[in-house]
């Protein structure tokens, strides 16, 4: 019997709660909101302040001052609050009990600096903090009002990288987003998790401003890591801990302690690959290294440094400073073996990369040479040295260039008059002189052979020269080969850039094509510029090309260019967006618009001179933005300008005849009044609406015969 009561309860509930998904808000007399029916019958009665449309069979609503969530049958199933608000994207709602709103600061008063509070400082943390309250408690409740987060915290963040801090007593912890509780309020401050899982706490110290920092920071107290499952992996020991940080230049780093002050809520730096863990106790004194699990791999106990670098295949560069009157020591400290190794204090050494490490003279000396992990020498000596790519790194000797492996041997002998900076799926772009293109492949195993470079000397190549390919010049021949030294696309070419996708770009005589990694022509050496969505997109299947100053679109499916007809180009033109719609202009020169609120795809430009063939434009690596955006009425001087749109077949929906900001509206109104494109009636009207002045005559004033809808 109780079982079928149960059941009739129940089916009750989902029935109501069904009929409150169709009630309307409605107010009496006094202005206080309830629920009605289809008919008009009052369901709810009116007496709250504010009022939500039922979802689930639940509404927010307000009353006396009160949030809360209400049943069907019109009761509240919560507590009441003083804030409840979103919370964030997750459908619950943050919510606050008691609390005194604090003032605002009274008018022609400057606001005063922002202050913490719970040591909070409000630009670094995004949740109850935004609201001006003062001793308010917070926690998060489903729409059905049931406690997810227990209203008991000072403080209550938006979920941060799939975590919610919690502030209580001046003690931060944290929940996961399944609102389960991993770290109950510990700490005096924390930063956000990072990559790798980890991040910094303190104990003791406090936000503050400190003289030579940006904004707040934590200061005092001591420091440790903890991890995603709240445990302590390395222990509140430190005045300082971090990350290994990317250097400006690169992701070879130092450790070099400084006074780091880390910013409330902020992530430990990343790298890519390996990372460890530092720490010292002391300014610039006693470093300690941990493995990113906590697992100490350098005591400060045991050895002592002044400055360490990121370890890179188990081997960290480290630097002591010399007691009175003994010298300075700089080293390598092998981390298996945890045997120090002493290097020659006039070279500078990089990371370690399949094995071997680049050495340089730091006076900045033409001298480069690579060494193993005893620091035994495994190369010859260069006067350049790149890095290493797809197991292989640029070398340069003289005037030449060549290539090395990994174990230092010489793969390609320095016979090359320009080389790129690095391989690119398998093949590596070169230049040598015009003559000696016929037999480039018995040069290359000549020279290897016999260890003297059978090309006649030429300018030294410049870094910018080798970024993305190589620039030949009007006295080189541009070819590509392989590790082996094997020609696989012919030296016949201006130019050459870089392989993406099996395709890379080539110039000859002054036009620019695309070839195939086989040597085929992908796209005719014909046009005056080349341009592609993104330097990653080269195999793309459309590409604007240039001929006599205009753009046309050219498709690779069908072979050729789609508006044959010469009058059909444009002055310029941006890629096609996700409505496959591109954005042209014809005529006159770029709107102030048209380079400040678009993005642009990439070029490659035979009329650049030596810039526009300098390579693949590894400049330009941006990514390919969003061209036709929703803008306001701002006017934009046209300077003789006119911008439509076209699709891929090459027919122009939105004729050029508008300013820039304007082409989108235009393709809204085809939209809105279904039309395929543009008539002289439609532009007639669309002029209207662009004025503004449609619907503001009075029935006795004489309209302009340009402002009738034809």
């Amino acid at each position: 019997m109780k079982k079928i009561r149960g059941t009739m309860a129940l089916l009750l509930l989902t029935a109501l709660s069904a009929q409150a998904q169709d009630l309307t808000i409605r107010s009496d007399k006094k202005g206080r909101l309830g629920y009605f029916d289809e008919d008009g019958k009052e369901v709810i009665k009116c007496q709250f302040d504010e009022a939500e449309p039922f979802r689930g069979g639940y509404a927010k609503v307000l009353k006396d001052d009160d949030y809360g969530i209400i049943n069907a049958k019109g009761k509240f199933v919560s507590g009441k609050y003083t804030v409840m608000t979103e919370y964030g994207e997750t459908g619950f709602y943050l919510v606050a009990e008691g609390g005194k709103e604090v003032e605002a600061a009274k008018p022609g008063k400057a606001e005063s600096p922002i202050k913490t509070r719970n040591g909070v400082p409000a630009d670094r943390f995004k949740g109850s903090t935004a609201f001006p309250i003062k001793g308010a408690k917070w926690g998060v409740i489903d729409r059905n009002g049931k406690e997810l987060i227990k209203v008991e915290y000072d403080e209550v963040s938006y979920p941060i990288g799939g975590v919610i801090y919690v502030n209580q007593g001046g003690k931060w912890g944290f929940y996961d987003e399944q609102m389960h509780l991993v770290l109950k309020p510990t700490y005096s401050a924390i930063g956000a998790f990072n990559q790798h899982g980890i991040t910094w706490v303190n104990q003791g110290g406090k936000a503050t401003t400190v003289w030579g920092t940006d904004g707040w920071v934590v200061s005092g107290g001591r420091m440790g890591i903890v991890d995603r499952q709240g445990k302590l992996i390395v222990a509140l020991r430190h005045k300082y801990v971090s990350t290994f940080a990317p250097s400006a230049t690169s992701e070879y780093s130092s450790a070099e302690p400084a006074k780091i002050y880390p910013k409330p809520f902020s992530e430990l730096p990343n790298c890519k690959g390996e990372n460890y863990i530092w720490a010292s106790t002391k300014f610039k004194k006693d470093i300690d290294v941990y493995d990113l699990s906590g697992r100490p791999v350098v005591s400060s106990t045991l050895i002592k440094y002044d400055k360490v670098y990121m370890p890179t295949e188990g081997m960290m560069r480290f630097f002591r400073e010399g007691k009175k009157k003994e010298p300075d020591t700089w080293g390598f400290l092998n981390l298996s073996t945890m045997k120090e190794m002493t290097t020659r204090s006039e070279y500078s050494y990089g990371p370690y990369v399949g094995g071997v490490s680049k050495v340089w003279l730091n006076t900045g000396g033409r001298d480069y040479f690579f060494v193993d992990k005893e620091l035994r020498e495994v190369s010859a000596h260069y006067d350049l040295a790149l890095d290493f790519h797809e197991g292989y790194c640029v070398v340069q000797r003289g005037l030449l260039f060549g290539v090395i492996d990994q174990s230092g041997r010489e793969i390609i002998t320095p016979s090359f008059a320009q080389l790129s900076d690095r391989f690119s799926e398998g093949v590596i772009a070169a230049a040598v002189e015009p003559r000696n293109q016929t037999n480039v492949a018995d040069q290359v195993l000549g020279a290897a052979a016999t260890g003297q470079a059978n090309v006649a000397t030429t300018n030294v190549a410049t870094m910018q020269d080798l970024i993305g390919g190589v620039r030949g010049g009007g006295h080189l021949a541009c070819g590509y080969i392989n590790a082996a030294g094997q020609v696989v696309v012919p030296f016949e070419y201006s130019a050459g850039g870089d392989f993406h996708d099996g395709r890379a770009l080539v110039s000859r005589s002054g036009s620019i094509g695309i070839v195939g990694i086989d040597g085929s022509a992908i796209l005719p050496t014909e046009w005056e510029e080349v341009k592609y969505p993104t330097a990653t997109l080269l195999h793309s299947d459309y590409f604007w090309v240039k001929r006599g100053g205009l753009y046309y679109y050219y498709d690779m499916q069908r072979g050729g260019i789609v508006f044959p007809d010469q009058t059909a180009g444009y002055d310029e033109v941006f890629f096609f967006d996700k409505r496959d719609l591109a954005i042209v202009r014809r005529g006159g020169t770029k709107d102030r618009s048209e380079t400040t609120q678009t993005g642009e795809g990439h070029d490659w430009s035979a009329s650049q001179g030596a810039k526009g063939v300098a390579g693949i434009l590894a400049a330009h690596e941006k990514v390919l933005k969003e061209m036709m955006k929703t803008y306001g009425r701002t006017q934009w001087e046209s300077n003789g300008s006119f911008y439509g749109a076209v699709n891929r077949e090459g027919r122009e929906l939105v004729p050029c005849q508008f300013e820039f900001t304007q082409v989108d509206r235009a393709w809204q109104y085809l939209q809105k009044n279904d039309l395929e494109t543009f008539r002289e009636i439609d532009l007639k009207r669309f002029g209207i609406i662009l004025r503004g002045t449609s619907n503001t005559h009075r029935l006795s004033d004489v309209i302009p015969a340009d402002e009738w809808d034809y």
